[in-house]
């Protein structure tokens, strides 16, 4: 029987631009629990960034970022040269092989945003200053493992209130940033969104544009983690 084609490792981040999602499936005991929740396979989201277009200093211009919002672990955010827990922008490249080395997650996808007209320089000062106003922000954690950030969603989802602790799961992260650049309706909180509504079990009801078919990453093809290494756009 005929299946989806995955890319290859270099293929797909390659291929990846600025504001295109990122799907991941988790192994994670908190992730199943979403995953469970949702009925569906993607647990974290996110949103891909190619490092020229913020134009950071000592990063190949090539590179792809992840703007997500994650637990701390040994990836360091490339804005403050170190781990953090919460909103960051780290290596898609470090994320995807540390991520699966280490059996958090198992398979990976994207989506490619497809937009009107091309990206302009307004919409990265947006991005810009959604990443400044939300990078200092926590992970929610308070209460066990996923259990906050379970609760976040569900007062998001089911009675459309906001939270104000401060704090980003990772679908949450994604819909603030979609919904600062126009892309996403203000009918409905940051903390309603699930990974599932980027995925292309639901339509997430983009105002501008649309999202792409999911395109499967080749797991085969990802390197082992080595914390000295970097895809080879990186420079390192």
């Amino acid at each position: 029987m005929f299946t989806k084609r995955p890319l290859p490792f270099s293929d797909f981040l390659n291929s990846l631009q600025t504001f295109d999602i990122l799907l991941m499936h988790g192994l994670h005991a908190s992730s199943l629990a979403v995953e469970t929740v949702e009925g569906a396979n993607w647990s974290h989201s996110a949103i891909v960034v190619v490092a020229g277009d913020l134009n950071l200093p000592g990063i190949h211009p090539e590179t792809r970022l992840l703007w997500e919002s994650n637990t701390q672990d040994p990836i360091d955010d490339v804005i403050l040269n170190v781990s953090k827990q919460g909103p960051q922008l780290t290596r898609l490249y470090d994320r995807i092989v540390y991520n699966t080395s280490v059996k958090y997650d198992s398979d990976v996808a994207a989506r490619k945003l497809y937009l009107p007209q091309p990206i302009t320089q307004h919409q990265i000062a947006i991005l810009e200053a959604v990443i400044k106003e939300t990078h200092s922000a926590n992970f929610p954690q308070e209460g066990g493992p996923g259990m906050e950030e379970m609760m976040n969603f569900i007062i998001g989802r089911f009675k459309n209130l906001p939270v104000t602790d401060n704090t980003f799961f990772c679908s949450q992260l994604v819909a603030h940033t979609y919904k600062a650049l126009g892309l996403l309706t203000q009918a409905y909180v940051d903390n309603s969104y699930a990974p599932l509504d980027f995925s292309e079990k639901l339509d997430v009801s983009l105002l501008t544009g649309w999202l792409g078919r999911e395109i499967m990453l080749d797991t085969k093809t990802i390197p082992l983690w080595n914390p000295n290494a970097h895809d080879s756009a990186s420079g390192s």
